[in-house]
């Protein structure tokens, strides 16, 4: 009960602190928010989740697409493009069902601000 008390506080601050071009459709996960950051590189993404995750915020890469995974490496792909910006441009905030906290969300935008100069 506490962990979902403390969630609903994030997601009050979230919806007001969040900038709304970063925002995702909410999905039902008690551990994580989907950020986009549009015109994000691969490399720029890493570099935030490092910081993130050097500052006490368990942060991720928000998936890989399939064809560019190791099992389906010789699979035909059909488009393929949507995925892969997707998949530079989203990061997971906190991705520890511990961590979902409104003093950790803050510091996680706050991070995300300042590396990308806004």
């Amino acid at each position: 009960e506490q962990n979902l008390a403390s969630r609903r506080q994030v997601e009050a601050w979230y919806d007001d602190a969040c900038p709304p071009e970063w925002r995702m459709p909410r999905r039902e996960s008690v551990w994580c928010y989907d950020v986009r950051i549009p015109g994000l590189t691969a490399e720029r993404q890493t570099d935030i989740v490092r910081a993130l995750n050097a500052a006490g915020v368990a942060a991720r890469h928000g998936f890989y697409p399939m064809h560019q995974q190791e099992e389906f490496k010789d699979c035909r792909v059909i488009g393929g493009e949507v995925a892969e910006m997707m998949s530079r441009e989203v990061i997971y905030l906190p991705a520890d069902p511990d961590a979902v906290t409104q003093e950790r969300a803050e510091t996680a935008f706050r991070v995300v601000r300042a590396l990308l100069g806004k």
